[in-house]
């Protein structure tokens, strides 16, 4: 009898001297969920030191220290709010000197400002119409705003201004040929130009009589 009950318990899982259902499934639940729980801890554990560690990781990278691309890009722009910031002082305290209104106009011109840039070089025109670098400029922004026939008056006013003004007639041959498909246009433009000075040069190099045989 001994023998068969003490068969029994070890099949059970339970000690011999335990009673069923109590001390013997109990300690078993224990041992098993802390085993359980200990595992997630050492998981959870893991997963945030892990993070801390790539967290530090990649402020040192990213944060405290931007690489010499990232910091030349985070100056830039406090550069440029500064210098539009004074540039748009000088109007306030000149707002008739057209000077400033084309300073003002340029610095939108190059950070790519086309609506400011037309803005500020007509204040600066209203003050000053003889101008026809900023006739030719504004015409630019014209252009990139997809105004191809503003760009074009307005390129003719330099022309009117300074009928020897040669980047009015290069710019002009550009928006004829490449906006209005007007190869003859942008043809008269340049063969103008090419009697004024045969030497010029695009801005990627290009020479104006390659651009004239390519309208060949």
């Amino acid at each position: 009898m001994s023998k068969r009950r003490s068969k029994k318990n070890r099949r059970s899982g339970n000690p011999a001297n335990a009673a069923p259902g109590k001390t013997g499934n109990s300690s078993s639940k224990v041992s098993t969920n802390t085993l359980i729980l200990v595992a997630i801890i050492c998981f959870l554990g893991g997963y945030i030191v892990s993070a801390i560690l790539g967290g530090f990781s990649f402020n040192s990278a990213g944060g405290g220290a931007p690489p010499p691309r990232q910091r030349q890009l985070f100056q830039a722009v406090p550069r440029e709010s500064n210098l539009l910031d004074s540039l748009k002082e000088q109007t306030v305290r000149n707002p008739n000197n057209a000077g400033a209104w084309t300073d003002l106009g340029n610095a939108y011109f190059d950070s790519n400002r086309f609506l400011l840039s037309i803005d500020a070089y007509t204040k600066s025109l209203e003050i000053n119409p003889a101008n026809p670098n900023v006739w030719t400029d504004m015409g630019i922004m014209y252009r990139r705003i997809g105004q191809a026939r503003k760009a074009i008056e307005n390129f003719d006013e330099a022309i009117r201004i300074d009928p020897s003004h040669q980047k009015s007639r290069f710019n002009k041959g550009i928006v004829l040929l490449h906006d209005l498909n007007d190869h003859a246009g942008a043809r008269q433009a340049w063969e103008k130009l090419f009697e004024m000075n045969p030497d010029f040069q695009a801005q990627g190099g290009q020479s104006l009589r390659q651009l004239l045989k390519g309208l060949d």
